[in-house]
């Protein structure tokens, strides 16, 4: 039962998550910050709603996970609905025992709300359903910021206060490139189950083409990154590996015959990961 709940709400992506949520703290709090009891309650708040968007997916992508051989055995709808329900409750009581403002309490609730639509309809639009879970995924990465109430320095492009910001937008950018190969992998199982994501909509022609817009501003992005750092030698190596995984994802997709979509879709979560590590390296 433990393995399949670990299973259900993802709990590698959430550790992830936490990793990458406690690294821009600690940039938050470099820039003058103090720490306080209710950043753990919006944490958790915010691992909470992370996982019921998550349950709430699963229940109704059952049908198709099963096609795709992705859906996790002797769990039933049921179980995600329970499931989804009770860390819905969680992520609201979070907020109660704290003593944050309402603004949080109307964030999440928005969270909520999308994750919601992206469940029951935005999924199965081209490029909208893919537009929202990056805007999930961005908004998420945000928070730390709103816990700052810093804006953007344009002076000091690598700031402690900007880094929130400069990592939002970067993940906006891979989430948008990850659903995008996502739906190209999930392709049978969603034409069986009356999905309606860009490769079935526009075909893979259309797919591949977009995909690799993406790369080129992500290319774009990542050079402008290393421009602005003045070529520091912290900088320059935490953004020279996403451009090396770039690189690799590039070539899987174009030029390698396989298409293992799988594969490439790990490259890009490699990404998350080392763009974590890297925040920790640039404190």
């Amino acid at each position: 039962m433990v393995k399949n709940y670990f299973k259900a709400v993802r709990i590698l992506n959430l550790a992830l998550l936490s990793f990458i949520f406690w690294g821009l703290m600690l940039h938050i709090y470099n820039s003058g910050i103090a720490f306080e009891i209710n950043h753990v309650y919006l944490f958790w708040a915010t691992i909470t709603t992370t996982a019921s968007g998550y349950l709430i997916n699963n229940y109704h992508d059952l049908q198709s996970d099963k096609i795709n051989n992705k859906s996790i055995i002797d769990v039933d709808s049921g179980y995600y609905l329970k499931s989804y329900f009770v860390h819905l409750s969680l992520s609201f009581f979070f907020l109660l025992i704290s003593s944050l403002s309402g603004g949080w309490f109307l964030l999440i609730l928005f969270l909520h709300i999308l994750v919601l639509l992206y469940s029951l309809k935005l999924q199965h639009l081209p490029l909208i359903g893919n537009t929202a879970v990056a805007l999930l995924c961005s908004i998420v990465i945000l928070i730390p910021q709103g816990i700052s109430n810093q804006y953007f320095n344009f002076n000091n492009y690598n700031s402690n206060e900007n880094i929130t910001i400069i990592f939002s937008l970067f993940c906006f950018l891979i989430t948008l490139k990850r659903e995008a190969v996502k739906d190209l992998e999930d392709i049978k199982g969603d034409q069986k189950t009356g999905g309606y994501t860009l490769p079935i909509a526009l075909g893979k022609k259309v797919t591949f083409s977009y995909i690799f817009i993406l790369l080129a501003v992500e290319l774009v992005f990542l050079l402008n990154c290393i421009k602005e750092t003045n070529y520091e030698i912290r900088y320059l190596f935490f953004y020279s590996l996403q451009l090396i995984i770039l690189i690799i994802t590039s070539y899987k997709l174009y030029l390698d015959k396989t298409k293992n979509f799988k594969i490439i879709s790990s490259l890009i979560k490699l990404q998350f990961v080392l763009a974590g590590i890297g925040l920790y390296l640039l404190l």
